[in-house]
């Protein structure tokens, strides 16, 4: 239930809503990771193709993201490599991997944020902005003239990015089985469904 105070107030009434959206779509951005981080593993395990669960075990073995991320690449270049569909498949790997990138970079700046008010030219936004302390990444925004963090439309559009790719990951383990079987149509099928996904907007609520 709202605070009838705040209800009273639009500009209170404005920040209420935009740090409830904020908090929301972090939230989804941490759940969105999780899940993200698992459909990697699991396509390794798929691309490994052996008995119990190297591919998981390997995934994980590293502590950071960026390195488990170049594990997958590396053993995907290697599982493609001097296969028939290797030219088809490649450019498609290739924009993966930079979606993956660009989702790690973006996830680290939500969950090292802070939520805060953030004032300027006599108005006052919600921001998830660096940390107090912080002071090289605050400064930099700073002296660009912005306001400093993130918006609540920000913050969704990073959850929103990162459910996306967590699909794409999805359906490139597909496209790894299909590899495996050396079914030409159902790789065919599956990197169709992959280039429609990557054209549609993407709600994660």
């Amino acid at each position: 239930m709202s605070d009838p105070e705040v209800a009273k107030n639009p500009i209170q009434e404005k920040l209420a809503k935009d740090r409830a959206e904020i908090n929301e779509a972090i939230l989804s951005t941490t759940l969105g990771w999780s899940a993200l981080e698992s459909n990697a593993a699991t396509l390794l395990d798929t691309i490994i193709n052996t008995r119990g669960l190297m591919g998981y075990a390997i995934y994980f073995a590293p502590n950071n993201a960026e390195t488990r991320f170049e594990i997958l690449n590396q053993a995907f270049y290697s599982f493609i490599d001097g296969t028939t569909v290797e030219d088809t498949v490649e450019p498609e790997w290739k924009l993966l991997k930079k979606q993956l990138d660009r989702s790690r970079a973006n996830r680290n700046k939500v969950i090292h944020g802070a939520i805060g008010h953030v004032g300027t030219k006599n108005k006052t936004y919600v921001r998830l902005t660096p940390v107090m302390f912080d002071i090289n990444r605050l400064t930099r925004q700073i002296n660009r003239n912005q306001i400093v963090g993130m918006s609540a439309h920000d913050v969704t559009s990073v959850a929103n990015g990162i459910w996306k790719v967590n699909k794409s990951v999805m359906l490139f383990n597909e496209i790894a089985v299909a590899i495996h079987n050396d079914d030409k149509k159902a790789l065919q099928e599956k990197l169709l469904e992959l280039s429609d996904h990557r054209q549609k907007k993407f709600d994660h609520r």
